[in-house]
């Protein structure tokens, strides 16, 4: 609660991400937007999936995104210590650098 400067648990159902970190949060709209992370130790086992978080509703859902993208029309893989930012129309999420499953620094 940022009114009164104190957390509170949050109750939520659906699809719950795992805990994680190296992660991103995008804010779009009404939505908390997860994607990539590290959960025990390893690379999300999600494959690219991106989960959504509807804050009035307090529910998740994954979702898996379709196409191509990035250099050279590769696919979204899962990475970590990337940043993200929601676009100024909000129709796209730009992500930008951190590492895939090879541990190389990847840009896209």
């Amino acid at each position: 609660d940022i009114k009164m400067n104190r957390w509170e648990f949050c109750a939520s159902t659906g699809d719950i991400p795992s805990s994680r970190y190296a992660h991103t949060m995008t804010l779009y709209e009404r939505h908390l937007i997860v994607f990539g992370g590290v959960l025990e130790e390893k690379f999300d086992d999600d494959r690219g999936a991106v989960h959504l978080y509807d804050t009035d509703k307090r529910t998740w859902k994954m979702l898996f995104p379709k196409g191509r993208i990035g250099y050279e029309g590769q696919k979204l893989f899962n990475r970590t210590h990337h940043t993200s930012i929601l676009n100024d129309t909000g129709s796209k999420i730009y992500v930008f650098g951190g590492k895939i499953e090879s541990e190389q620094p990847v840009v896209t």
